[in-house]
C-alpha cells in the first residue's frame, strides 16, 4: 500500500496528540519535506528538495548513495515494526553524515531526529530523548538559538515529552518556540 503525502499533509503541526505513533508522523513529515513531496504525490516518487539535493551533492556518489538507501531501508523496516534493523540503518547514516560534516552539523541532527523516531517506536524513552535533545543541541550551536529549525526541534521534543505525560516540561520548550516563530514572521516582509 502507498501512502500518499496528501495524507501526512493534512496532520496539523501543532495538533495535540495521545500516542508515540506521532512522533513517527512528525518524522515522517520531516523527510518528506527533505524528499520534496508535495500534496497527493506518493512519496516513493518525490524527487529530492533543492536543499535535499544540495546535502546529496557534497557527498561522492558512494556515501550519497549508502545515506539515501539506508534512510529508505530504515523507514522501511520502521513501517514493518521491525525496529532493530531500523536502528541499525539509521545509526550508520548517523555515522556516514558524521563523518562527511563532523558532529555538530544541521544535517547530522537529522540523523538524530530519525534515531529518536525509532528509538520512540522502540518504547526506549531515555535514548530517544538523548537524540532529541541532541538534535536540538547541534541546531543550537550550527544555526542559533532563534532560527526556525529550533523551534521545529523545540516542537518535537516538547511532543515527545507531552506523550510521556511530562507537561510541565513541554510547555516552557512550545513558548520558546512560538516566540521564534513570532520573531521571525516579524522579519518578513509583508506579503505582495
Amino acid at each position: 500500500m502507498s501512502e500518499t503525502c496528501n495524507s501526512l499533509h493534512e496532520v496539523p503541526p501543532m495538533q495535540r496528540v495521545h500516542s508515540l505513533s506521532a512522533l513517527v508522523i512528525l518524522g515522517a513529515l520531516s523527510l518528506l519535506s527533505l524528499v520534496g513531496c508535495s500534496p497527493g504525490q506518493d512519496y516513493s516518487t518525490a524527487s529530492p528538495t533543492p536543499a535535499r539535493q544540495g546535502f546529496l551533492d557534497t557527498l561522492t556518489p558512494g556515501p550519497r548513495n549508502t545515506i539515501a538507501t539506508l534512510d529508505t531501508q530504515a523507514r522501511q523496516f520502521l513501517d514493518q515494526g521491525q525496529y532493530a534493523l531500523a536502528a541499525q540503518h539509521v545509526q550508520q547514516a548517523l555515522r556516514i553524515r558524521e563523518d562527511a560534516w563532523g558532529e555538530k552539523h544541521p544535517n547530522v541532527a537529522l540523523g538524530f531526529d530519525q534515531l529518536a523516531d525509532v528509538y520512540s517506536a522502540q518504547g526506549k524513552h531515555a535514548e530517544a530523548e538523548t537524540s532529541l535533545q541532541n538534535a536540538l543541541a547541534i541546531r543550537e550551536h550550527a544555526l542559533g538559538a532563534e532560527h526556525p529549525a529550533v523551534a521545529t526541534s523545540l516542537e518535537r521534543y516538547a511532543t515527545f515529552l507531552r506523550q510521556l505525560k511530562r507537561d510541565a516540561e513541554a510547555q516552557p520548550l512550545l513558548t520558546r518556540a512560538q516566540v521564534i516563530r513570532a520573531r521571525g514572521a516579524q522579519t518578513l516582509p509583508p506579503p505582495g
